[in-house]
């Protein structure tokens, strides 16, 4: 029985990017009529004033058909086009096609106005255009895009368009897997899918809420024809502050039984060489054995990897898929995500350490497990085996301290591993407390002169202290303090540093310190009869959840995994009010813990703990009230104000 592979993101309008001039694949894309197999769908002209009128344009039709045999996929889109916006918007059409192994086939281009109809396909310009949508990360490949403006397009216009995308690629011809979303972002007033495969394969589905359910029917000659139609559909709108693995629009899956041990199978040689390994990275390698224990050995090439080979993918004369060569990459000292975890991988099994590529998906995360198996993935690391133990490391963290154990990874839940026994979809660690901040404050107050003596630390562990490695290697450590000015010149008056800060790095424990001291003017606050201490502001209130309603519809994303601990000591040089004595709030849910303590340690002391720790990357609907309530009660904690016996002098 035959089977077939199909991956599809469905996007009928796509931004436009820079433009290119290196291999235009002009032999790629050429004009002809509608394929026979395509089912005829017809549209009704008749616009819904108020739609219109509201959303400034309404999709009249979105029509998409595929057909396995011929590995092709039918594009079809009828829009009615009112607010000007929508007019430029759709007036570009973009089709990024990979010239490795895709064509472009063009149908026609139609504009109907004041009961005319115009054909326009002859007539656009027509530009081909390197897809570098991500050449701000240094990211370079082969994907291009034809891009068609199409003349004279007017408010209260319609536009048709169709053209076919041909060709699957290369590492799985012959499965079926399709994925479809409406994420237009307008009102749909049909919506129309077609896949036509052969009736004896054995179709599995998976559907998210709110999709459509299919019809199946027999349509002869050995095929069967799998139609989702909807009529009057609304506009899915997203929300604010969403995970990234999370979508609103109804999704729908279609698999012939691809596992995920035989997707790894088939990605595996695009990430296997049988060429020799030079002799230069031999050398390097024999030397890293020679002068260092076995895991230092290791963890030497870990970093040398991460440190001396330059992130930047430059696959831009074919098929990207097949990493380069470690040979290669070793000599230009640089490569993307695959280049460096392959250089990697030779230099760890030249050790004869057990070492393999994963594959991840920085944005859809754990729910990959929830999916039908498909090449979810758009980064990769590498997983070794050593001692009895698995590790994962990302040869593209420069910077990255600690022991080969404790290298820490972001939390992507699961990835493909592609290894020849034990491939396919694996889960990956994650610690809560894998990103630390301990911030540390020590106040010597003088009231009378309304200042204070300040000393305060940065402690950062794990991927924290990674994270601020990069950052001072990139800002630097005067540009640290200057967005220490800045922030707190807001809240007072007048701010002067008192000699240069430290910068302590363990790097082998992978933590950081770094520590400041200042003066500060305008720290109490003093009233007729009163005078008043209260600090602000407090990082932890930068970084807690914010504009959360308890009516929204979806999940709110959070920063995880992250922990943040604030200890800070108040010292007045005058008596503290009887009355002001210890409080405390403590909450810890599914989702986040919070903790505040005022403690008073003597007549003119006080010890305030701030405490905010995540166990996962976002706030569920079904967790919000509970969330909103408990954030409510710790932000009232947050402004707490310590009344002072004696007021300022004049």
């Amino acid at each position: 029985m035959r089977r077939l592979f199909l991956f599809f993101f469905c996007s009928l309008a796509l931004p436009l990017f820079s433009f290119g001039q290196n291999a235009l694949s002009w032999d790629a894309v050429s004009d002809q009529p509608v394929p026979d197999w395509v089912k005829p769908v017809d549209f009704s002209e008749e616009i819904p004033s108020d739609e219109i009128w509201r959303q400034g344009a309404i999709v009249l039709l979105s029509n998409l058909q595929y057909h396995h045999q011929f590995q092709q996929q039918y594009v079809h889109v009828v829009v009615a086009l009112h607010s000007r916006a929508y007019v430029d918007r759709f007036s570009l059409i973009e089709i990024p096609f990979e010239p490795a192994y895709e064509e472009v086939i063009l149908h026609f281009v139609r504009i109907y106005r004041g009961g005319k109809t115009f054909d326009r396909l002859d007539d656009c310009q027509r530009i081909i255009s390197l897809k570098n949508e991500r050449s701000e990360i240094l990211l370079y490949e082969n994907k291009q895009s034809l891009s068609l403006a199409i003349d004279d397009v007017q408010r209260g216009d319609i536009i048709e368009y169709s053209y076919s995308v041909k060709g699957q690629p290369f590492y799985l011809q012959d499965r079926l897997s399709w994925r479809f979303i409406n994420e237009l972002g307008l009102c749909c007033k049909q919506i129309f899918r077609r896949l036509v495969t052969k009736t004896e394969v054995a179709i599995e589905m998976g559907e998210s809420e709110g999709s459509i359910s299919p019809s199946v029917q027999d349509i002869g000659g050995g095929y069967s024809e799998w139609i989702w139609e909807a009529k009057d559909v609304e506009a899915v709108e997203k929300e604010d502050h969403l995970p990234t693995w999370y979508d609103p629009s109804p999704m729908i899956q279609v698999s012939d039984g691809l596992q995920w041990e035989e997707l790894a199978e088939a990605l595996l040689p695009y990430y296997t060489f049988t060429d020799p390994v030079s002799e230069e990275i031999r050398e390097l390698v024999s030397e890293w054995l020679q002068n260092y224990p076995f895991e230092e050995a290791a963890l030497q090439a870990v970093r040398w990897v991460q440190s001396q080979v330059r992130y930047l993918s430059w696959h831009v004369w074919g098929d990207p898929w097949p990493a380069l060569h470690p040979n290669e990459v070793f000599q230009r000292r640089y490569g993307d995500c695959k280049d460096k975890a392959l250089l990697l991988i030779t230099m760890l099994k030249l050790m004869g350490i057990e070492s393999f590529p994963v594959l991840v998906d920085t944005n859809h995360r754990y729910k990959i497990a929830e999916y039908l198996p498909a090449k979810f993935s758009n980064h990769a690391i590498v997983g070794i085996e050593l001692n009895g133990k698995a590790f994962f490391v990302d040869a593209t963290h420069e910077g990255q301290g600690g022991s080969l154990d404790h290298l820490q990874i972001p939390p992507y839940g699961y990835g493909i591993a592609l290894k020849e026994v034990g491939g396919g979809l694996i889960t990956l660690p994650v610690s809560n407390d894998s990103f630390t901040i301990h911030l540390l404050w020590d106040f010597q107050i003088d009231v009378s002169q309304n200042r204070a003596d300040l000393h305060y630390e940065k402690k950062c562990f794990g991927i924290a202290a990674d994270s601020w490695r990069g950052y001072l290697r990139d800002v630097t450590l005067a540009g640290w303090l200057e967005d220490i000015e800045r922030s707190y010149s807001r809240y007072y008056p007048k701010i002067d540093l008192i000699g240069s800060p430290e910068l302590i790095d363990q790097f082998d424990s992978n933590e950081l310190s770094v520590s400041l001291d200042c003066s500060l003017e305008g720290v109490v606050t003093q009233n007729e009869d009163s005078v008043s201490f209260s600090f602000k502001p407090f990082l932890v209130s930068r970084l807690l959840p914010s504009y959360l309603q308890s009516e929204r519809g979806s999940p709110y994303k959070l920063d995880f995994p992250l922990t943040l601990q604030d200890s800070m000591t108040l010292n007045f040089d005058v008596d503290v009010a009887e009355e002001v004595g210890n409080k405390s709030f403590f909450y810890s849910g599914s989702c986040l813990a919070l903790k505040f303590e005022l403690l008073r340690t003597g007549d003119r002391q006080f010890v305030v703990n701030t405490y905010y720790q995540t166990f996962k990357d976002a706030i569920m609907v079904d967790e919000l009230e509970e969330v909103i309530e408990q954030l409510k009660l710790f932000q009232e904690e947050l402004a707490f104000s310590i009344d002072l016996a004696s007021p300022c002098s004049p």
